[in-house]
């Protein structure tokens, strides 16, 4: 029969076999005896080993190891019992005992247990025997403050005192408890707490909901950016304004979807929204609302490029066949930031749609949402690629000697906070297989002031011309230090308001140039043109 071996009792043997005798059943029956269910089953069960272990089972030459190992019978026979220590030496018969291992290398040690039906039980324990090292690493902490775009490179060092080669692994885990933030969430599914990540490259993601999150930043771009013609399910490609990189590779071009996901693929037409990451078509993604929308039946999308920034805007995008209307944008930075914008998105299916990023091969990704209800109006969904690297990740260090390890921290545009990370040096020191070194970044950002509008009332007329001028002026991460007007007609500057008057009192055509500083020493311009002339009166014959 199938699982059968040459020689072992058959199920008729065991049933026959294993009957209570009774005397009243002698000579009438061919066993002799009634059938007892219980003795036929536990004669096929071996031997219980309830105990079998080494101590230690790591050191150097000669290691003197103590095994101990119990076992016990189902069916209550006696059992045969012996040690294997895989060095090739003789077997020991009994649970407990003590073998010495002269040489270096990993051995197997396994206990055995033989009822008295021949049946065999088994368990193993491994024994390494080699010469051991000893793990130091200093300092215990690293810290480092950094305003936005900078980066400081510091040093750790591992030493080995031991006897033997130190091979170790230095891998990050990040911390984004500090101060107050929400537990980290996975890098594949949904974390309403407002923060998630990282995957596997690295990146993380940080919404406004989250207490150290980013701020709430508008740009809207409809009178400035480019209008698209985008029908139901379809694309266009466009050059971005500088090297964007994605996934560690460098992007000159994006494709704009009318679906509400941009990607660097040739995939731009595919309506139904998937979790992410997946090996399928499309790959490359950047997804702030992956669903089915159709510009057609309302709605514009809009990009526009600067330097600094590459936006895609999605203003009042209609819900394929639905009333639905969704406004909201993507903003690229050059240092590798991925912002998402949700300005208007109504209470209405909502979870239908894909909310992440993903790499070129589907093999990694970062999903915030997938079929869940996350996005609301006013919020903002940072992806940053993690701030502290390392280098070398893995190394070995001899008997007497030690290595120096790279840690780079990198500001980029994280939000103001301490941004806190564990570096875990795991190496083959038994004693200490894992050593910590605590991290934190302080992070201060630096945003220049926005003009947001500038005007001048009236800005034309004959001299005198007496001119409101008036500005809208913001500092989203400090305060605004200084004001300064300058009319451009050499008269002296204005300082200290937003709204000053000013009269031309000879005839010209001046700019008028608003210079706002904040706090941090950043500064930004805007200029509105005047003209001091008398205003042509245009006439016209015949009147009829």
């Amino acid at each position: 029969a199938p699982g059968s071996a040459q020689g072992s009792p058959n199920v008729k043997d065991l049933i026959l076999n294993t009957v209570d005798k009774k005397s009243a059943f002698k000579d009438k029956v061919l066993t002799g005896g009634r059938l007892n269910a219980e003795n036929a089953l536990t004669q096929q069960l071996g031997p219980v080993i309830t105990l079998a272990k080494a101590e230690p089972n790591v050191g150097m030459p000669p290691l003197e190891v103590t095994f101990t190992a119990s076992a016990l019978d189902p069916a209550g026979g006696s059992i045969t019992a012996w040690w294997e220590f895989g060095d090739g030496s003789p077997v020991v018969h009994a649970y407990n005992t003590a073998h010495t291992y002269a040489e270096q290398g990993n051995y197997t040690a396994v206990f055995h247990a033989v009822n008295n039906v021949g049946i065999e039980s088994t368990a193993s324990v491994e024994i390494r025997v080699y010469l051991l090292p000893t793990i130091g690493v200093t300092p215990a902490q690293l810290q480092s403050e950094l305003y936005w775009g900078e980066t400081d490179t510091q040093q750790i060092t591992i030493s080995n005192t031991g006897h033997g080669d130190l091979h170790y692994v230095a891998n990050i885990e990040l911390d984004l408890l500090a101060p107050d933030h929400a537990p980290l969430g996975a890098a594949g599914g949904f974390e309403p707490m407002g923060v998630g990540g990282p995957d596997n490259f690295g990146y993380f993601w940080i919404d406004n909901d989250h207490p150290n999150g980013p701020i709430f930043d508008w740009r809207d771009i409809s009178a400035v950016g480019t209008k698209l013609t985008l029908k139901d399910d379809r694309d266009t490609r466009v050059d971005l304004p500088f090297t964007f990189m994605f996934y560690g590779q460098a992007k000159t071009r994006i494709r704009i979807c009318s679906n509400g996901y941009l990607t660097f693929s040739n995939y731009g037409k595919v309506p139904m929204y998937a979790p992410i990451p997946s090996a399928a078509d499309p790959n490359d993604l950047i997804c702030p609302f992956w669903t089915d929308l159709n510009p057609e039946q309302g709605g514009t999308i809009y990009y526009y490029s600067t330097p600094d920034e590459f936006i895609v805007q999605y203003q009042g995008v209609a819900r394929h066949e639905s009333s639905e209307r969704y406004t909201f944008q993507v903003i690229l930075t050059p240092n590798g930031k991925i912002a998402f914008n949700y300005l208007e998105m109504g209470d209405s299916r909502l979870d239908e749609a894909t909310i992440g990023i993903e790499n070129s091969s589907g093999a990694d990704g970062l999903q915030v949402a997938y079929k869940e209800k996350y996005v609301h109006d006013n919020l903002v969904v940072e992806f940053i690629p993690v701030w502290i690297t390392v280098n070398p990740r893995q190394g070995t260090v001899a008997p007497g000697h030690a290595a120096n390890v790279g840690v780079t921290f990198n500001a980029g545009t994280l939000p103001e906070a301490a941004w806190r990370a564990t570096l875990a040096i795991t190496s083959d020191d038994p004693v200490n297989p894992v050593v910590n070194v605590d991290t934190v970044l302080d992070v201060q950002s630096l945003i220049a002031p926005r003009i947001g509008s500038i005007q001048a009332q009236p800005w034309a007329g004959p001299p005198p011309l007496a001119v409101q001028f008036s500005a809208d002026v913001v500092d989203i991460d400090g305060e605004i230090a200084s004001i300064v007007w300058n009319f451009g007609d050499g008269s002296d500057p204005v300082t200290g308001t937003l709204t000053p008057t000013h009269t031309y009192t000879v005839e010209g055509s001046y700019r008028a140039t608003l210079t706002v500083t904040d706090d941090d020493g950043l500064t930004s311009q805007a200029a509105v043109d005047i003209a001091a002339r008398p205003i042509p009166i245009i006439g016209t014959t015949p009147t009829q």
